[in-house]
């Protein structure tokens, strides 16, 4: 594995293509709060959780219009993969765990539709290696609907290659993942810390 990984991870995060903060270590709640009520009815970070077979999946769609008030959609589709049972809902850091992690960044597109919603990954732009390797990673298309509510997105997974599962998003930011620069910045060395286990 290359030694530069820690620095590109940290800019990864930096642009807001790895999850979103986690989760307060004392809450059973293993996804970010709640995002509160958004102007728009997509745009913003998305992020869901799924465990199936032994290993999870933590899934963070960062969802923009192309246009203002357009119905087709562009963004970033980022997939966190980690081996565990049901209750490590986190990931583990590398220290503590021999078990294949990784990372894979993807570039989306999708469209809305009333409250019916897609969002795809058209192409896997780069894959981080946390712990172990990794071959491949095939793109993932989400399809469903939003909540009443406008935070959760109902969706089925299918990358084409598992049997498609469903997947409960919850909105967890407004905007479009654009701004406040320096938060992210306190973010991606917290993540990068606790990922590498130091």
């Amino acid at each position: 594995m290359s030694k530069t990984f820690p620095s590109l991870l940290l800019l990864g995060l930096l642009f807001g293509c790895v999850d979103e903060d986690e989760p307060d270590a004392t809450s059973d709640d293993p996804l970010p709060p709640m995002a509160e009520s958004c102007s728009d009815a997509v745009t913003g970070a998305w992020v869901g959780l799924q465990h199936s077979g032994g290993t999870w999946l933590r899934f963070t769609l960062r969802v923009r219009r192309v246009r203002p008030f357009s119905s087709k959609l562009t963004g970033m589709l980022t997939a966190h993969y980690w081996e565990g049972g049901p209750r490590v809902s986190s990931p583990p850091k590398c220290a503590e765990s021999s078990a294949d992690q990784f990372l894979a960044h993807q570039r989306a597109e999708g469209r809305i539709s009333g409250d019916t919603l897609e969002f795809t990954g058209v192409e896997v732009i780069r894959i981080f290696e946390v712990c172990g390797t990794v071959e491949r990673y095939y793109p993932d298309t989400f399809t469903g609907r939003i909540s009443e509510n406008g935070n959760e997105f109902i969706a089925t997974s299918n990358d084409g290659k598992t049997t498609p599962q469903e997947v409960t998003f919850r909105r967890v930011e407004c905007s479009d993942g654009l701004a406040e620069t320096s938060s992210w910045w306190a973010q991606a060395v917290a993540q990068v810390k606790k990922v590498w286990g130091r």
